[in-house]
């Protein structure tokens, strides 16, 4: 389990190093990561998967008006970053299969919080999951012009 110690180390150094207090605590950023551990996710996948976490928290502290709770996030605030927000900011490298490979996580973690984070809405939780999958779907099978990254 040398991936997960190093996932956690670097999950610890980055919520040591932000100045703000992020809406996914460095708790429930660790039980996702120790979670995907426990289903056997290979390690490569499993440092994706935290970039994923890091982006995330990068996506909802740069929204112009964030939200106070995880449950209120929406369908078109997941468009809104993939489509404007993460091209703009981070670079066109990234392609549509890193956009929908961060969409997926997003799904995997909107499903794994309401265990975790019992004051939840769990249906809300659950739409959203199903918004990030359907998204992620879509740019896996989308033309990069419509999404603002190579291919």
């Amino acid at each position: 389990m040398k991936s997960l110690a190093y996932v956690m180390r670097r999950c610890a150094e980055y919520y040591a190093a932000i100045d703000w207090e992020p809406l996914l605590p460095r708790s429930a950023a660790e039980a996702f990561m120790s979670y995907l551990a426990s289903l056997g996710t290979p390690p490569v996948d499993l440092v994706r998967a935290w970039e994923s976490v890091e982006l995330f928290n990068f996506c909802l502290a740069s929204m112009p008006d964030p939200p106070e709770r995880l449950d209120t996030l929406r369908r078109t605030h997941l468009a809104h970053w993939v489509d404007d927000l993460i091209p703009n900011m981070l670079g066109t490298g990234l392609t549509r299969a890193d956009l929908a490979e961060f969409l997926r996580h997003v799904a995997m973690l909107c499903e794994f919080l309401p265990r975790l984070m019992t004051d939840l809405d769990e249906e809300a939780m659950s739409r959203l999951t199903r918004a990030a999958q359907t998204l992620a779907d879509d740019m896996a099978s989308t033309g990069a012009a419509s999404w603002g990254c190579s291919p």
